[in-house]
């Protein structure tokens, strides 16, 4: 949880769902649990403490993910611009040709 800038609104700005070993379709997974324990993973989330975030903790935060969702259809020319800790943005698949720009603005610093 961290606190916008601006608002000052308490937002979850973290992304342990898609890090967590639980985001790996099943199938992969014990794949790559059979040849590496857990702790020798490439990525994978935990609490700040180092203890092991459980599963079901990461299916609710998905499954809120998933009830925010909006999706609109995009045409020519269409811009968007996203607040990254207002608003998370997803990837989903396409077809066809597409052009991404991307523009950052200044780097988030959290309060200490």
């Amino acid at each position: 949880v961290a606190v916008h800038p601006h608002t000052r609104e308490r937002v979850w700005f973290n992304q342990a769902h898609l890090f967590h070993v639980t985001n790996i379709p099943e199938a992969r997974r014990k794949r790559i649990l059979a040849a590496l324990k857990e702790e020798d993973l490439p990525r994978n989330a935990y609490f700040g403490d180092g203890s092991p975030i459980d599963d079901w903790m990461l299916d609710d935060i998905r499954d809120a993910f998933a009830e925010e969702k909006a999706m609109f259809p995009w045409q020519k020319g269409d811009v968007v611009m996203v607040d990254n800790m207002l608003a998370a943005h997803a990837r989903e698949p396409f077809s066809g040709d597409r052009m991404i720009w991307i523009g950052m603005a200044e780097a988030y610093t959290p309060e200490s």
